[in-house]
């Protein structure tokens, strides 16, 4: 599961003779997270795509009552800022933070603002709009990044070399 609400990706491909300790299948339409990074907003719901993959026990899943709440109304919310705090400060272990676990039980413990079911669906519309801007303003960024690079390595290409020294000289009074 990707921080910050990025959904889910394929970390590896492996036979299931190759896989040590306890595996779980996904499912999709089900909340997942990361226990590691509970606190990076590691939250997503498991898209029909990843049917019959599997995860180890550091990805809990959970059927979501979709009478209460939507799956991706619950992921928006759960990878949101404020959340993190809350699953950071109940994430526990005895290594680095990077190490704590936010434990499922800890996870149902907390409670969560409700809004009715239509809001919730604008409240996920408009975060799916937001999401597909910022790919597109990234795209754009990296785009520009690399016509930036090229544009200074062909302006520069021609110009002479000189040592730096016959440009400038340290000062001393700026030196420790």
């Amino acid at each position: 599961v990707r921080w910050y609400g990025a959904g889910l990706f394929v970390r590896e491909q492996r036979k299931g003779s190759q896989v040590k300790g306890k595996c779980y299948a996904l499912k999709p339409g089900t909340l997942i997270y990361n226990r590691l990074f509970a606190w990076k907003q590691s939250f997503a719901v498991v898209p029909d795509e990843f049917q019959g993959m599997v995860v180890s026990n550091e990805f809990p899943q959970f059927d979501v009552d979709s009478t209460m709440v939507t799956p991706e109304f619950l992921a928006v919310y759960c990878s949101s800022p404020s959340f993190a705090d809350k699953a950071l400060g109940l994430s526990t272990g005895s290594a680095a933070v990077s190490r704590n676990r936010l434990k499922e039980e800890d996870f149902l413990g907390l409670s969560i603002k409700r809004p009715p079911p239509t809001a919730q669906a604008q409240i996920v519309e408009v975060m799916a709009t937001v999401d597909r801007y910022i790919q597109t303003l990234d795209t754009e960024e990296l785009s520009l990044k690399t016509l930036f690079a090229a544009a200074r390595q062909s302006m520069l290409a021609t110009a002479p070399k000189v040592p730096l020294a016959s440009l400038c000289s340290v000062d001393a009074k700026l030196v420790d």
